[in-house]
């Protein structure tokens, strides 16, 4: 049972902090937005000094260092966490090689993850750090691409999640209801069976 509990704990903590990750991420470049969009007095003073055009390119810059080192340092954990739970569940507990299966293929997403897609897209993320939006440039539809294949596997990941923990909370609920439906009644000759 407290297998299960923690298998539980674990998946639904790692999905949960993984939507935090990304919503603070979209919550930053929104705020930048918002604020070149429809900035404050105080701040369209500054922003007049500077010129509105700069200060958008400098705010986005700093929104978008920030959420490149968050995406790096949560995939970074990510993977600990998958390697972690795929041998907990390996060695820990009795799993089927199903559910054994679903945790690989979750490690392997974060993997791709890790390995491929952000570093891809924080390059090209960089290569754009500087050029206004009204600028055209290739780099910029690839960088897209790269942005929607992130939320997709991103997507993935959670579903992958998800499933697990619905598959652990089911499966506790149920081991619990018939619990008392387990017991093995040993009556055999050799046992002497006696009855008080």
């Amino acid at each position: 049972m407290r297998s299960r509990a923690f298998t539980t704990f674990l998946i639904g903590a790692w999905l949960a902090f993984g939507m935090a990750v990304y919503f603070a991420g979209v919550v930053n470049s929104r705020n930048v937005e918002n604020m070149v969009h429809d900035p404050q007095p105080a701040e369209a003073l500054r922003m007049q000094k500077l010129g509105v055009r700069d200060t958008a390119m400098l705010l986005r810059f700093e929104s978008d260092q920030a959420n490149r080192f968050l995406e790096e340092v949560w995939t970074n954990c990510q993977f600990a966490i998958g390697l972690l739970f795929f041998f907990y569940l390996l060695f820990g507990t009795g799993e089927s090689k199903f559910i054994l299966g679903a945790a690989l293929a979750l490690v392997v997403v974060v993997g791709v993850e890790r390995f491929f897609v952000i570093p891809e897209m924080t390059g090209l993320g960089r290569l754009l750090d500087f050029i206004p939006d009204s600028d055209p440039t290739p780099v910029r539809g690839r960088y897209h691409v790269m942005q929607n294949t992130y939320l997709g596997v991103e997507i993935v990941k959670w579903v992958m999640q998800a499933a697990l923990a619905g598959y652990f909370m089911t499966r506790s609920r149920r081991r619990s209801r018939n619990a008392g439906n387990q017991l093995n009644v040993i009556d055999k000759a050799d046992y002497g069976h006696v009855d008080r």
